[in-house]
């Protein structure tokens, strides 16, 4: 049933993804109310949304609880999503972390920003090595920012192999600039495929 409801979602048939996962849902799979959670959400039933991320979260499906926090942060209940997402991100949920440091950035707040980047890098999350280059890149460690950056990119992190790619030109290593232009091009960054054309012709 929660196959066939991904199956109407992925040929847009949105009633017949609700009918299915519905009946997951009603037959005990707690992955289904994850599911029709994000629906409702883009639906724009906020009520049965709030609803079935509840379910998903009380179930302890993996994922549910980061997304009702930022659920509720779009819906204005900041305090609450804030509450939600620490206790996500003291259960380990890297994403959480990721979104407390994100949150934190929007604020000004450098210091939260720099500890939850950290707490979700070293908890696997390439978002969070990302930030950590960026904040190295400001504070001029080079060094740093690019070991950031090599983590981020290496777990296919786009804006850092474009950001390690502007940064191995800045230290003179061409080759190794092109290499990683070319990667960040050939995973959607437009400017990556600019700068990887206009350090050919100079080279």
């Amino acid at each position: 049933m929660l196959e066939l409801g991904d199956l109407g979602l992925l040929n847009r048939d949105a009633p017949q993804a609700l009918s299915w996962w519905t009946n997951a849902w009603e037959a005990g799979d707690d992955l289904a109310a994850y599911r029709l959670a994000d629906l409702h959400q883009v639906l724009g039933d906020t009520e049965k949304a709030s609803l079935h991320f509840r379910r998903a979260v009380e179930a302890g499906v993996p994922g549910a609880a980061n997304d009702y926090a930022m659920f509720l942060i779009g819906q204005g209940d900041d305090d609450a999503g804030h509450r939600q997402l620490l206790r996500a991100a003291e259960e380990g949920d890297a994403a959480a972390m990721y979104n407390l440091a994100y949150l934190a950035a929007e604020r000004g707040d450098l210091t939260e920003n720099e500890r939850w980047s950290r707490a979700s890098a070293e908890a696997g999350h390439p978002g969070g090595a990302f930030s950590l280059g960026l904040l190295a890149y400001e504070g001029d460690d080079l060094e740093a920012a690019e070991t950031w950056y090599r983590k981020a990119a290496g777990a296919q992190h786009s804006d850092a192999m474009f950001n390690l790619g502007n940064l191995l030109r800045e230290r003179g290593d061409l080759d190794g600039a092109e290499y990683w232009y070319g990667r960040a091009a050939a995973a959607g960054v437009a400017e990556a495929a600019e700068n990887l054309v206009l350090l050919r012709r100079t080279r």
